[in-house]
C-alpha cells in the first residue's frame, strides 16, 4: 500500500508538471506578440514586460530542472533493469569462473570483475568443461530458459542494443540445453560468456 501511495503521488506530480509545461509553451509562443503590443501601447517602465521576462526565465529554469530529473530517473531505472538481468545470469555464469573476492564492504552481491570473466573463458578454451560442471550447466540452462525469454521485455525497456545482446544470450542458453556433446557444450559456454561480456560493456544514455 505504501509503494502504491508514493507511485500515485509521483504520477500526480508528473501530471501537474506536464499541465504547467503545456501552458508555459503557449505563453512562450504568445510572448513576442504581447511584447510588441505592450511596447507600442506604453513605456517599458510602466508595462508588464519586466515581469514577463522574469516569468519566462523562471519557467525556462523549471523546464531544465524537470528535464534533468526525468533523465536521471530514466537512467536509474535502466541501471536497475540491467542489474536485474545480469543477476539472473549469475547461477550459470559464476559456475564457469574462477573464485573472485567481493571487494565491497557491503553484503550486497556484486558482479565478477572483467578479468575474472576472461580467465574463465580462457580456462574453458584450454581444458574444456568438467563433466560434473557440464551436467550442472545443462540443468540450469533448461530451467532458466523460459524465465529468460520472459525477461526480454525488461531488456527491451533498456535499449535495442541490450535487447539484441539478451536475445543472443537466450540463443546460447537454448543451445547449451540442447548440446549433444561436451565439446559442443564447452564451445557454446565460451560464446555465452563472451555475450555476457558484451552485455556488461554496453552503456546507455
Amino acid at each position: 500500500m505504501r509503494f502504491s501511495f508514493w507511485g500515485e503521488k509521483v504520477s500526480w506530480l508528473k501530471g501537474f508538471f506536464l499541465f504547467y509545461l503545456f501552458f508555459l509553451v503557449l505563453f512562450f509562443a504568445a510572448t513576442p506578440f504581447l511584447t510588441m503590443w505592450m511596447y507600442a501601447q506604453t513605456s517599458l517602465t510602466k508595462s508588464l514586460l519586466p515581469q514577463l521576462i522574469g516569468f519566462c526565465l523562471q519557467g525556462g529554469f523549471l523546464v531544465i530542472v524537470f528535464a534533468l530529473y526525468e533523465k536521471r530517473s530514466v537512467i536509474d531505472s535502466r541501471r536497475s533493469w540491467k542489474f536485474t538481468l545480469r543477476t539472473f545470469l549469475s547461477p550459470i555464469v559464476d559456475r564457469c569462473l574462477p573464485p573472485w573476492k567481493n571487494g565491497s564492504a557491503t553484503p550486497e552481491p556484486l558482479l565478477p570483475p572483467p578479468e575474472s570473466m576472461q580467465q574463465g573463458i580462457e580456462a574453458i578454451r584450454e581444458r574444456g568443461l568438467d563433466p560434473v560442471l557440464a551436467a550442472e550447466l545443462h540443468g540450469i540452462a533448461e530451467r532458466s530458459l523460459i524465465s529468460m525469454e520472459s525477461l526480454s521485455v525488461v531488456a527491451a525497456q533498456i535499449d535495442h542494443a541490450h535487447l539484441g545482446c539478451w536475445m543472443s544470450i537466450i540463443h546460447r542458453t537454448r543451445a547449451i540445453a540442447q548440446a549433444a556433446s561436451g565439446e559442443e557444450q564447452a564451445k557454446l559456454v565460451v560464446q555465452l560468456l563472451e555475450d555476457v561480456q558484451r552485455f556488461d560493456e554496453l552503456y546507455f544514455f
